[in-house]
Formats: structure tokens, sequence, C-alpha cells
């Protein structure tokens, strides 16, 4: 199929997810001091990070690049939250904006963007199927005009 391998976008925002799985790494044992949820939340958002990453690398697909969107998504959001209304059980971060935060929300977005101008970039394709069942109806309709 062409036009399925890595491109690349897809390797930048490969590299983007990949990139945010290591600042949320780094950010995890904080994060655990201050509420152990957010540790935990933040180590999951890591590993799949890191999955996503190499998965986006391998086989730049819909779901794949789905997935990517979702979690940089899902992060921003809960980044979002933390830094405006706070949450709960963690008191000592709310409204705080490190080096890590801003590391973290560049890569959410470098992915969301890189996944968005590479999907933008990328003419449909018809599959073959489609052809078939186009060239069928075509058949049956100039049957039935004559």
């Amino acid at each position: 199929m062409a036009g399925s391998g890595p491109n690349k976008l897809s390797k930048f925002a490969a590299i983007s997810m990949l990139s945010l799985g290591l600042v949320s790494i780094l950010a995890v044992s904080r994060l655990f001091d201050a509420a152990s949820y957010i540790g935990l939340a933040t180590l999951l958002i890591a590993s799949l990070s890191l999955f996503c990453g190499v998965w986006l690398w391998a086989s730049p697909g819909f779901v794949s690049r789905l997935v990517a969107v979702l979690i940089a998504s899902l992060a921003a959001l809960g980044q979002g939250l933390n830094t405006t209304i706070g949450l709960p059980g963690a008191s000592a971060l709310a409204g705080k904006s490190g080096a890590t935060f801003w590391l973290a929300l560049t890569f959410e977005l470098l992915t969301v963007l890189f996944v968005t101008v590479d999907r933008l970039r990328k003419k449909p394709t018809l599959n073959q199927n489609c052809l078939m069942l186009t060239g069928n109806d075509q058949k049956s309709s100039s049957r039935r005009g004559r």
C-alpha cells in the first residue's frame, strides 16, 4: 500500500511521544511524593507514551495515530487541570509549572501537531473493494438502462 510506511512527520510524532514518555518518567518520583495517584497516572502515561512512540515509528496507521493523539491530549488535560484548578489531594502541585511541565506540554502539542499535519497531507486512497463495488454498480446501472 503506497504511503503507509513511516514518513518524516510520523517519525517526528513518534520521537515526540518517546520524549514525552521520558520526561514523564523524570517527573514520577516528585509526583509520587505529592500524591500517589498522580504519580501512578503519570507512570501509566509514561509507559503508554513509550509504547505508542515505538508503535507509531514501526507502523503509523490510523489506530496508532489516534492512540498517540488521545494519550497526548489526556496528558495535556491533566496538566491543564492541575495548573488551573488543581487536583484533589495534590495541593503542593497546584499552579506549579516547572521545566518538566513545559517540556511535557511541548511534546504533547508537537505530537498532536505532527499527527494532524501528517493526516491532512495524505490524499485519500480508494480500497480495491470500493473499486470492485463501484465497477459492479456501474455494470448493473448500465444493464437497467437498456
